[in-house]
């Protein structure tokens, strides 16, 4: 009896063992896929051309909506510096679109800073860019106040933001302009 019981106890304990493995296994996992990240994609927007003309204006927002916490357009406002294996993007959010964690009328004018793997494309320094991303975390600076880390990824959108007569895509700026104005006046709809 007590060894059928004490056979029963180490299965049992073999099985909790298994169970502590595979979560720090999973929480590896989870850690390395973050370090990795990956880079936004060279053309975030390809997805929206394979639509109708006449529903274009309609998907990006959607996507705009539901894919994204927030859309900020702004410039970049100075050379991207690298630390460890990451650029850090300081950038200036001059127009809050599509507000996030951050509240427009806290971060409208403010610098944020973005990070980014280092063997992603640099962003030009001076150029505007509209930014649809994931919040940030919050962390505390060297000086105790508590800011927020934004991580451009895979699952981020950057664009370079230029007039349409500039632009190598001028149907696709000529949609993000007027889908920008229309979500940041009515927001999303639901």
């Amino acid at each position: 009896m007590i060894t059928i019981i004490l056979m029963q106890l180490a299965q049992y304990f073999t099985v909790l063992q298994i169970i502590a493995q595979y979560c720090i296994l999973c929480a590896m996992v989870e850690f390395v896929s973050v370090q990795r990240g990956g880079c936004p994609p060279k053309k975030p927007f390809d997805i929206i051309n394979t639509f109708d003309p006449s529903e274009r204006r309609k998907q990006l927002r959607i996507l705009a909506c539901d894919k994204y916490d927030y859309v900020w357009k702004g410039i970049v406002s100075k050379e991207n510096e690298k630390q460890g294996g990451f650029f850090k993007i300081s950038f200036e959010i001059q127009d809050v679109i599509k507000e996030g964690i951050e509240k427009r009328e806290l971060i409208e004018g403010e610098t944020r800073y973005f990070l980014t793997r280092d063997n992603c494309a640099a962003l030009t320094p001076d150029e505007t860019y509209l930014v649809m991303g994931k919040d940030g975390q919050k962390y505390k600076n060297e000086k105790g106040h508590v800011w927020h880390r934004y991580i451009l990824d895979q699952t981020s959108a950057v664009h370079h933001w230029t007039s349409i007569g500039l632009s190598p895509d001028k149907d696709l700026q000529r949609t993000l302009n007027n889908v920008m104005k229309h979500l940041r006046k009515d927001g999303c709809l639901s």
